[in-house]
């Protein structure tokens, strides 16, 4: 799958991407602590993970990735398991992966309520859903991380130092992203202020509905400057 970016970065066309959030620096101890709990718990609750959002990833394996939405259950990453990414201290921390999409295995054409609350499968491609990454932005200031992959091996990235999004009753509205800094192009900055579009609900500034003409839901604008 063409991933379509900035003008500057035409030349990377990718099949592998990752989205990711971090709490910062300061709330590491915290993480490593949680991870432990998650460890030998594998059944808490989202409400629960809502006081501790930074140390787990809101959602676990369904049984089809197709029609099941991801549970609540949580799981972090470290950029050295996550597309090959190598160590670098700036980034450093557990991450909250919330799209994986790199194979074509599952349909990302979905609906409304599918990208409110989540699908797919944990150790394959999924999303997290709409409504646990809002309520996971609610608790303090995060970190964006967009991890990209050409067909040829070659990985681009680009970090935001403060990503917050509106409720569904604000369409899940980009809010901020902060500042940049990586080696993809400053691409989702063009998205602030844009809605959640999906093919049945068409919340962007085009003519047509971009969800239903790219194939998946977005903060599309007009249609976009980066979709993943």
């Amino acid at each position: 799958m063409a991933i379509k970016i900035s003008e500057s970065n035409e030349d990377l066309t990718g099949l592998y991407f990752e989205l990711l959030l971090t709490h910062l620096v300061a709330i590491e101890s915290r993480i490593q602590t949680t991870l432990q709990e998650i460890a030998q718990n594998q059944t808490i609750q989202f409400e629960q993970l809502k006081l501790r959002p930074s140390l787990c990833h809101c959602s676990s394996p369904a049984a089809s990735a197709k029609d099941e939405p991801p549970t609540s259950s949580g799981k972090s990453y470290h950029l050295e398991t996550i597309a090959g990414f190598g160590s670098d201290r700036t980034l450093d921390g557990a991450w909250i992966l919330f799209q994986h999409r790199y194979s074509g295995t599952v349909d990302f054409s979905r609906s409304w309520h599918e990208y409110r609350t989540g699908f797919g499968t944990l150790e394959q491609e999924h999303w997290l859903g709409l409504d646990r990454l809002h309520g996971i932005l609610q608790t303090g200031r995060h970190e964006l991380l967009v991890v990209m992959e050409s067909f040829d091996g070659e990985i681009r990235y680009a970090h935001y130092d403060a990503f917050s999004i509106g409720s569904e009753q604000e369409k899940y509205a980009i809010q901020t992203v902060g500042k940049y800094t990586g080696t993809a192009g400053d691409a989702m900055r063009y998205h602030v202020g844009s809605n959640f579009t999906t093919y049945d609900q068409d919340n962007d500034t085009f003519a047509s509905n971009c969800a239903t003409l790219h194939g998946g839901g977005w903060w599309f604008k007009d249609c976009y400057s980066w979709f993943v």
